[in-house]
């Protein structure tokens, strides 16, 4: 988090092209038209189990392929890609999901005349990618599948059916995250708030108190309530992040460091500096352990130690 603190985000698309040849390797058909999903109703999240997000009886469409040096090969950097295409309708609501245990997985969605969509590269479970789209017209759509790391290769599972509404809420989260990253770039904190706190409501009422993303959401609001001198309010939060941290990750995590940051740091804004540097030592030394000395986590732990 650093000194002077960061909202919390998923990792961004490190990609940088200029242009891709769109010569598809494998067709993807069968996409039928899909109809509006009820809205899910309003749960109490300490009292209601997390949200099925994907039923059993839901059909889905899947086909197995490998990234390797007959793919698809960028210069710049030596990586490669596949292209997928299939035929969409307008208003269809679909989930597109890559998978793969041989690389972290990354995946652009083209529309008509290469206008890119959307893309992720972990939005599903762990490193997973994950898109949820409502397609805006009737024409043939392109996925591009590569690796977030340039170079990686390895057999993959490309999978898509129909979206229900509890997928298209969490989708929400993550552009009011990314609303929320503007806004506090602008130092507009007090108009960040209310975004985070929908999307720490709608995290919890679909994916219950222990999750990662639900964590994440915690640490994001109480990083605003913070730099609000909302002190009280912050630290019940931080402390719930870490502990949902350490229960799903383990002691050992780089998470579970950045929370101990967090926490050091809040204690050092109101001047409890003999709670904030035991707290700064653990994370620094977790980071060191975990990322090594060259890490800018690492040096960021650092710098925080200096100015206590």
């Amino acid at each position: 988090m650093g000194r002077t603190g960061k909202i919390q985000q998923k990792r961004q698309a490190r990609w940088k092209r200029s242009q891709i040849c769109f010569i598809p390797t494998t067709l993807v058909v069968g996409l039928l038209a899909i109809a509006p999903i009820p809205i899910v109703g309003q749960t109490d999240p300490n009292s209601s189990p997390q949200t099925e997000l994907a039923p059993e009886n839901l059909e889905s469409n899947t086909i197995s392929d490998r990234l390797d040096s007959n793919s698809n090969k960028f210069e710049e950097d030596n990586s490669y890609y596949n292209i997928h295409t299939f035929e969409g309708k307008a208003g269809e609501q679909i989930t597109i999901e890559l998978t793969s245990s041989e690389f972290d997985p990354y995946m652009m969605l083209f529309g008509p005349e290469g206008k890119k969509i959307g893309d992720d590269n972990d939005g599903g479970n762990g490193n997973d990618a994950k898109i949820v789209v409502t397609l805006p017209t009737t024409d043939t759509y392109r996925i591009v599948v590569l690796a977030y790391k340039a170079g990686e290769l390895g057999k993959y599972t490309l999978s898509w059916r129909e979206a229900i509404e509890a997928e298209f809420k969490l989708a929400e989260t993550e552009q009011l995250n990314q609303q929320v990253l503007e806004l506090v770039n602008k130092g507009l904190y007090a108009d960040a708030i209310p975004l985070a706190e929908r999307a720490l409501a709608i995290r919890q009422q679909l994916l219950g108190q222990e999750s990662p993303d639900v964590a994440d959401s915690l640490n994001n609001l109480a990083y605003l309530y913070q730099n609000q001198g909302r002190y009280t309010e912050a630290e019940p939060l931080y402390h719930q992040a870490l502990q949902i941290r350490q229960r799903l990750l383990g002691n050992e995590h780089p998470d579970v460091a950045g929370s101990l940051n967090n926490l050091a740091y809040l204690y050092q804004n109101q001047g409890r500096y003999t709670e904030a540097e035991p707290l700064y030592h653990q994370a620094l030394q977790m980071r060191q352990r975990l990322l090594g000395e060259e890490h800018p986590d690492v040096a960021d732990s650092l710098n925080n130690l200096a100015y206590l």
